[in-house]
């Protein structure tokens, strides 16, 4: 009876911490601060945004009819028309059951070289 009484009280107080812990969770939640928007990427003005049935296209009429070996020479032209990463077109490539994860891995690092470039160029020129 002892027993049966202790389990029970244990038992109780297991609910009441699990029910303290849910409303702390709720409450820090509500508090976090709003997400920030993003901001526009200047040399890839179209980075995160919807891929249109024209971007599939464009795609598809260029790497359709090319060996999988020919297909990094695209890559930078896509991303150039597209206004996207390389790593997106690429990703895209792997999502359409071209190439692997790991082809696509390698122009992750290309978009920052890009920018990189580009922000160089524009500290060059004189304002």
């Amino acid at each position: 009876m002892v027993r049966t009484v202790a389990t029970l009280g244990g038992l109780g107080e297991r609910v009441r911490l699990t029910q303290a812990q849910k409303e702390a969770f709720r409450q820090a939640r509500a508090e976090k601060p709003a997400k920030k928007p993003r901001e526009p990427d200047p040399v890839f003005p179209r980075s995160g945004s919807k891929w249109s049935e024209e971007d599939l296209e464009l795609i598809h009429s260029i790497i359709d009819d090319l060996p999988d070996a020919e297909i990094d020479n695209h890559v930078i032209f896509l991303s150039g028309q597209q206004q996207r990463t390389p790593y997106a077109i690429a990703q895209r490539i792997v999502a359409e059951g071209r190439l692997d994860k790991e082809w696509a891995e390698k122009w992750r690092t290309t978009a920052m070289k890009i920018r990189e470039q580009a922000a160089q160029q524009g500290d060059k020129q004189p304002e």
